[in-house]
C-alpha cells in the first residue's frame, strides 16, 4: 500500500498535469518509464489581472512560469498566455530544445507579467485552444494549465453586473471548453485564494476531463507547489507516479474543495465544507465501488472538546450540497461560540469492497465575538486645488481579531471617494488616506465635507460613523502657497542644507586658515651673522619684526631693503621667505589644516646674482631653510634659527636638511 505525504496530497494538482491526464487502466507495467518517455506540450495561461497586487505582490506567477521553463524535457513544447480584461500570447508555442531558447523565454515573460484590468476566463481559454491547435506535432500530448486568483469577471460594469450578459457570457466559456474537450485538451486549474469560484473551477476540470486544485495564497502555492518542482525527473518519480499508480491499483484519498478561514470565523457566520474522495485525479461517488460510512469536518478545540459535522453526496438543500452523487461532499458550518481549534476531514468505507480509514489535516482554525472598530479625523482642516485629488486622513483603530471592510462615501460637492472600501488589519491603529478626484471647475472657497463610515460585516461595531471635514479649494497659487506653509520645515532643511551650510564652511574655512595658515606664512625667526676675520662678532637679524612673508637683505647699504649689509666686495641681495607647500582657496586651506599635522609651508633663501649661497661643501642660488642651518654668501657666515611659533610650532623641524637643495650647481 502506498502511502501519500502530506505534501503529495496537496500537490496532486500538478501530478495531474503534467502526467498528461491518462485515462483510467488497468494496470502500468512501469508507469516511471512511460511517463518519463512521453513529449507534453503545455500552454500555460496566467491570471494578471488587478487583484493579484493583493494576491500575489511577490510575483510567485512569474516563478511558476519560469519553473516551467526550467523542468520540461528539450522536446517538449510550451507556450504562455496572459490574460485579464484582455488576452496577450507573450510565448508562442516554442520547443525547449536548448538553454538559448530558455533564456529567449525568460527574457519574453520578464517584466510582462504586472497586475492590471479585470479577468476573462473566455478569452484566455481561447487562446491556449488555438495555440494547441496550431502546434504542428506528432506524439505529444497536449494540456492546458489555467493559474488564476479569483472568478470570471470580464467587465464589472457592462457584463458581470448585468445578469443577462454574464449569463450570455458564461454560455460562451461553456462553448469554449467543449471545443478544447472535443481537442482532447484537458485543463487543469490551479487557484490561490479564498476569492476563488470553486464552481466554476471544478466544472472546467469536468467539462475537459481535467482537474482543479486550490491553495489559501500564493506563499502557499510556493510552498506546496513551486518548490517542490526541482526537476521533470523528479516530478514524475515523486509526484506523477504516485498518483497514477494510485488510480491503477485504486486507492482513495481524502481532496478538501475548501480552505479554511486563516483569519478567523465570527459568531454567526458560516462557512460551507466542501470535501471529496478521490482516486488518482478523480472525485469518486457513492456507487457498486465505494461505500462510505463516514464522512465528517473534525473540529478538536483546544479545550478538548471534538466535534464532527458530517458531510454529505446528497444534493440536500439543508447541506447545500448542489448535486447527489458527484463526488463532492458538502455541508454548512455554522459557528456559534468562541473557541480555538485544529480542523480535519476523516472519512470510512470501503472501495472496492476494501476497508479504508483516511484523514487529512486542514491547520487551525478560531471564531470570536465580532469586533469594535473607532474612527476619527486624521486633520480635520484640507485643502485641495481644483482639478486634483483632495487626500482625507481617517484614523481607525481595529480592536476586533478580524481584519475588518471599511466602506466609506462622501457627502458634499466635492465628488466621490475612490477608494471607498478599505481593509484593517486586526488589532492596528493605523491612519488610512481616502482620495476624492475633484473637477477642475469647482468653485474655489471653503465647503463642508462629512465621510459617512460602514462596517461590510454587520456584526462589527462601528464606533463615529461620520466625520466632519473643512475643505478649502484653491487654485494654481494658492497650492503653491499652501505647500510652502505646510512644508516649511522642510524647506528650512533644505535652504539650510545649500545655502547655510556652504556659507557656513566658507566662514569657517576662512576663519582656520586666519587662525592656522596666515601666521605661518609670515616670516620668522633669526638670522645670526659675522665675518671669519670676527667670529666673536655675532649680530642679528630679527626676521619676525617685519611682519613679511619675504624679507630682503642687501648686500649694499644704499640699496632700499629689509636689512642692509656692509660689503666691500660683494653687491647682491638675499631674499628669505615663506611659500605653501599646497594650493587652493583660503577656506580650502583652512580646513585641509584643519584636519591636518603636515605643515602648509616652508621658508627658502635665495640669492641674486653674482651672490651665491655654501651649504656644506655644495653651492646654489636657492634652497630651502631649516632651523639650526649654516652657511656662506658673500663676506658673512649666517646661522638660521627658526624660533617659537603660536599656531604652527614645529611645523619644519626635525626635517632632513639635504631635502631642500634646490637649483644646485
Amino acid at each position: 500500500m502506498i502511502k501519500l505525504t502530506a505534501k503529495t496530497m496537496v500537490i496532486l494538482m500538478i501530478i495531474s498535469i503534467l502526467a498528461g491526464m491518462v485515462m483510467p487502466f488497468p494496470s502500468y507495467a512501469n508507469p516511471l518509464e512511460e511517463l518519463n518517455s512521453e513529449k507534453l506540450a503545455i500552454s500555460l495561461v496566467i491570471d494578471t489581472s488587478g487583484s493579484m497586487l493583493t494576491t500575489d505582490p511577490l510575483m510567485f506567477r512569474e516563478k511558476v512560469a519560469n519553473t516551467f521553463i526550467e523542468l520540461l524535457y528539450p522536446e517538449d513544447y510550451l507556450g504562455i498566455v496572459t490574460f485579464n480584461s484582455n488576452v496577450d500570447l507573450i510565448v508562442p508555442m516554442t520547443e525547449m530544445n536548448d538553454e538559448g531558447t530558455r533564456n529567449n523565454i525568460r527574457t519574453q515573460i520578464t517584466g510582462r507579467l504586472t497586475s492590471d484590468g479585470d479577468t476573462d476566463y473566455k478569452a484566455a481559454l481561447d487562446m491556449a485552444n488555438t495555440q494547441l491547435q496550431e502546434l504542428d506535432a506528432s506524439e505529444v500530448r497536449k494540456l492546458i494549465i489555467f493559474l488564476t486568483d479569483g472568478k470570471p469577471d470580464p467587465d464589472p460594469v457592462n457584463i458581470t453586473n448585468n445578469p443577462e450578459q454574464m449569463a450570455e457570457y458564461m454560455e460562451g466559456l461553456w462553448g469554449s471548453l467543449t471545443d478544447i474537450s472535443r481537442n482532447g485538451y484537458p485543463v487543469y486549474s490551479i487557484g490561490f485564494s479564498e476569492g476563488i469560484d470553486v464552481e466554476v473551477l471544478n466544472r472546467i476540470a469536468s467539462e475537459t476531463s481535467g482537474d482543479v486544485r486550490i491553495f489559501t495564497d500564493s506563499t502557499d502555492l510556493d510552498e506546496n507547489l513551486i518548490q517542490v518542482l526541482q526537476s521533470r525527473e523528479i516530478l514524475v518519480e515523486e509526484l506523477l507516479a504516485p498518483a497514477i499508480i494510485q488510480e491503477a491499483i485504486g486507492k482513495p484519498v481524502l481532496q478538501n474543495e475548501f480552505w479554511p478561514s486563516s483569519g478567523g470565523y465570527r459568531i454567526g457566520e458560516w462557512e460551507t465544507v466542501v470535501a471529496s474522495i478521490r482516486v488518482g485525479n478523480r472525485s469518486v461517488g457513492e456507487g457498486p465501488l465505494l461505500q462510505v460510512d463516514s464522512f465528517d469536518f473534525v473540529i478538536k478545540k483546544d479545550d478538548g472538546d471534538v466535534f464532527r459535522l458530517p458531510l454529505y453526496d446528497d444534493g440536500g438543500e439543508l447541506s447545500g450540497d448542489i448535486m447527489a452523487g458527484d463526488g463532492r461532499w458538502t455541508n454548512r458550518l455554522e459557528i456559534t461560540s468562541e473557541y480555538s481549534a485544529n480542523v480535519s476531514l476523516e472519512a470510512s468505507g470501503l472501495y472496492r469492497e476494501e476497508a479504508f480509514v483516511l484523514k487529512k489535516d486542514l491547520g487551525e482554525i478560531f471564531s470570536a465575538e465580532p469586533g469594535a472598530v473607532a474612527l476619527k479625523p486624521g486633520k480635520k482642516d484640507l485643502w485641495v486645488r481644483s482639478g486634483e485629488s483632495l487626500v482625507i486622513p481617517v484614523e481607525v483603530e481595529n480592536r476586533s481579531p478580524f481584519a475588518e471592510m471599511l466602506g466609506f462615501s462622501a457627502e458634499g460637492n466635492l465628488g466621490n471617494i475612490r477608494n471607498s472600501q478599505i481593509e484593517v488589519p486586526p488589532d492596528t491603529t493605523k491612519t488610512v488616506n481616502l482620495y476624492i478626484d475633484t473637477d477642475s471647475g469647482i468653485e474655489k472657497g471653503f465647503s463642508d465635507l462629512r465621510i459617512v463610515a460602514r462596517a461590510l460585516y454587520q456584526e462589527t461595531e462601528l464606533q463615529n460613523t461620520t466625520l466632519q471635514y473643512r475643505v478649502e479649494t484653491v487654485g494654481f497659487f494658492g497650492s503653491i502657497a499652501k505647500n510652502l506653509q505646510e512644508n516649511f520645515l522642510i524647506l528650512s532643511i533644505i535652504v539650510g542644507i545649500f545655502i547655510v551650510l556652504p556659507l557656513a564652511i566658507w566662514i569657517l574655512g576662512n576663519l582656520f586658515y586666519i587662525i592656522l595658515v596666515a601666521p605661518a606664512i609670515k616670516i620668522r625667526g633669526t638670522l645670526t651673522y659675522w665675518k671669519d676675520s670676527k667670529p666673536k662678532d655675532k649680530k642679528e637679524l630679527n626676521l619676525k619684526k617685519s611682519n613679511k612673508s619675504e624679507v630682503m637683505i642687501s648686500m649694499d647699504m644704499e640699496d632700499k631693503a629689509d636689512f642692509n649689509l656692509h660689503s666691500t666686495r660683494y653687491s647682491f641681495d638675499i631674499f628669505v621667505g615663506k611659500k605653501l607647500l599646497v594650493e587652493g582657496r583660503k577656506f580650502v586651506l583652512g580646513w585641509k589644516k584643519l584636519f591636518s599635522n603636515k605643515p602648509v609651508t616652508s621658508t627658502y633663501i635665495k640669492t641674486t646674482q653674482p651672490g651665491i649661497l655654501h651649504f656644506r661643501k655644495d653651492i646654489y642660488t636657492e634652497m630651502n631653510l631649516y632651523d639650526g642651518m649654516e652657511f656662506v654668501s658673500g663676506d658673512y657666515n649666517f646661522r638660521y634659527s627658526m624660533g617659537e611659533a603660536k599656531w604652527s610650532k614645529g611645523e619644519e623641524a626635525g626635517k632632513d636638511i639635504l631635502e631642500g637643495r634646490t637649483n644646485g650647481f
